[in-house]
């Protein structure tokens, strides 16, 4: 990840109307490839290409432990 952001793509109806609204979020995918692969309705709503970065960390991980996995 250079400069702290990822390209990523998603159905481009899921970004105009439900980025940030939808209850479960929204789906990103890492190529194209993949997003026809596995969101069939692309031809129809088309496809965005987003750019992701790092901000902060809103919730500290819980420290793992090899004895303790879920």
């Amino acid at each position: 990840m250079s400069d702290n952001f990822i390209y990523v793509y998603m159905c481009a109806v899921d970004f105009s109307f439900e980025l940030g609204e939808a209850k479960g979020g929204t789906k990103l995918y890492a190529s194209i490839k993949d997003l026809k692969e596995n969101h069939s309705c692309w031809e129809e709503c088309g496809i965005t290409k987003v750019k992701v970065g790092y901000v902060e960390s809103v919730a500290p991980p819980t420290p793992y432990s090899r004895n303790n996995r879920i």
